[in-house]
């Protein structure tokens, strides 16, 4: 028999992280898994959907108490258990609760003070505030590491953004978004964008099984953004990076269990 001290790790959820776990799947069973149906035939989200997600508090967690959140701080594990409950009830539903999540924790992780005030007054509200990711590109050898999507330094220190993105949820309603490009000689960077950024269009996208959740491609033509919207230097798009493939799995794993 192997002794507990030789494990590399202990995965088993706190009670903390249990009584998350019945919280949202009893979320997940009353109010995903019996609108999933209709939601997906009528391609859209239920009537109300997102303003009950806040009474789950889920985007007050990661936030410090002395920006207005809880200040729970980062565990992938939690992360890991809420997704795979949520989409247990229906995954685009799921992602759509946690799409603010995904920017709030971006933004905690690598952000700089000043973008994480802004993130935390603009998300970590009473009221669902639609933000996301921009990461994804459409076509064929999408790699993060290595983005058609250009920020081009200019003299005064700004960014010019130019290229196209896919699978952007809440496309023009998102109050903000959290885009990656690529910087010449520093790989992929993120930037802080406000929604309704002069340079921004978006279509609707439509994907089998996602159908209630607003997805948009995004294109960027030539959006100019300050320097203060770029996240801190040093930031670890690996890290991002790994955690994101993390969540997708979860989604997964609580999509087959349902």
């Amino acid at each position: 028999m192997t002794d507990s001290s030789d494990r590399l790790f202990d995965i088993t959820p706190s009670e903390e992280q249990q009584m998350t776990r019945e919280v949202m799947r009893r979320f997940a069973r009353e109010e995903m898994a019996s609108a999933a149906r209709a939601a997906d035939e009528a391609a859209e989200l239920p009537a109300g959907f997102l303003a009950k997600t806040v009474d789950l508090g889920l985007n007050f967690m990661p936030v410090p108490e002395e920006l207005g959140g809880v200040g729970a701080g980062r565990s992938p594990v939690s992360n890991v258990l809420i997704l795979e409950d949520l989409a247990w009830g229906d995954m685009a539903m799921a992602i759509a609760t946690t799409a603010p999540l995904a920017v709030i924790n971006g933004v905690m992780d690598g952000g700089t003070p000043a973008q994480r005030e802004r993130v935390s007054e603009a998300l970590a509200t009473v009221a669902f505030t639609p933000a996301a990711l921009a990461l994804m590109e459409p076509g064929i050898g999408f790699d993060a590491h290595h983005l058609r999507t250009t920020a081009v330094r200019q003299a005064d220190g700004s960014y010019r953004l130019s290229g196209r993105k896919s699978m952007v949820a809440f496309g023009p309603e998102a109050c903000l978004l959290l885009v990656f490009a690529e910087v010449e000689g520093e790989g992929t960077q993120g930037f802080l964008v406000e929604g309704g950024t002069a340079g921004l269009t978006f279509e609707k996208e439509d994907y089998m099984g996602l159908r209630p959740l607003p997805l948009y491609s995004m294109v960027l033509e030539d959006v100019a953004l300050p320097a203060a919207a770029r996240l801190a230097h040093g930031f670890d798009m690996g890290r991002l990076l790994s955690l994101g493939r993390i969540a997708v799995a979860a989604l997964a794993v609580g999509t087959c269990q349902a």
